[in-house]
């Protein structure tokens, strides 16, 4: 069963983009990657429908729990101040959201998510659009764009 949570983002054709890597790093990632996305898959029991809807559904009450956090009119999760909880959980839910400088400035222009999500399986980009219309996605893009620069 092939869907988004098994997919693990290859890019464009289902090939991975490792141009940029040192040779040796090139010919590791072609070895051990199918490997380590087997273990992976095994592992997190990713290709069950019932764990996807139910790590889907948990995904969706956090960002939900978030948006009430935030529905005060809160600047940032704990107050007024920045602090490392808004930075974690930007960091984890920007998977979610593919800000616009997600990743930094060390990913070539044409690699980034953002310019290419439209390569990705249709359940990964409807996934992405319903989080970028939740209250803490937008949470995540504006700071992203507040505190990250590209």
């Amino acid at each position: 069963m092939k869907n988004s949570v098994t997919f693990l983002l290859p890019c464009a054709n289902g090939q991975l983009q490792y141009r940029s890597l040192p040779i040796y790093q090139r010919l590791l990632l072609r070895l051990l990657f199918p490997l380590c996305r087997q273990i992976i898959v095994k592992h997190f029991k990713l290709n069950s429908k019932e764990a996807y809807e139910r790590r889907s559904l948990r995904i969706r009450e956090i960002m939900n729990i978030i948006s009430a956090r935030l529905a005060d009119g809160r600047k940032y999760l704990t107050g007024n101040q920045l602090s490392y909880i808004d930075i974690a959980f930007c960091s984890i839910a920007a998977l979610l959201v593919i800000p616009e400088s997600f990743g930094g400035a060390q990913i070539p222009e044409s690699l980034r998510p953002t310019k290419n999500l439209q390569q990705y399986p249709s359940a990964i980009v409807d996934i992405v659009d319903e989080m970028r219309k939740n209250p803490a996605g937008k949470f995540v893009l504006r700071m992203y764009e507040d505190h990250r620069s590209t």
